[in-house]
């Protein structure tokens, strides 16, 4: 093989290499999705997840209350999680939430923006 046929290979074979780094998960350090639920009565809800998970918490916006919940299941898209007086289900599958307080169910719709860096 010539000078030439070589080069071309070794700056192919380099440049498929970063492709395939850069387009994968391994330079990734930090992600999450943000849910922004809205409804027309009451203030829209910000929902911060790391990752969902049974067991993770969840960082919930509602007006000026900041709260940490913690997710209880994660059921084929079904996400359950809630704090001692509050009580959500999440529908991924609809990107709808349903909010329980004192036997009062409200229904929001949801927006999703995931944030990778």
């Amino acid at each position: 093989m010539n000078a030439f046929v070589k080069l071309t290979l070794v700056f192919g074979f380099f440049g498929l290499f970063i492709l395939a780094v850069v387009s994968s998960n391994v330079l990734q350090r930090y992600s999450y999705d943000i849910y922004t639920c809205k409804n027309a009565t009451l203030p829209s809800i910000e929902l911060r997840f790391n990752e969902i998970r049974a067991g993770q918490m969840v960082e919930f916006k509602q007006g000026n209350s900041v709260k940490t919940l913690r997710i209880f299941e994660d059921l084929e898209g079904i996400v359950l999680l809630g704090a001692d007086d509050l009580s959500l289900r999440l529908d991924r599958n609809t990107d709808k939430l349903y909010q329980e307080i004192s036997d009062l169910l409200t229904i929001f719709r949801c927006e999703i923006n995931s944030f990778t860096m």
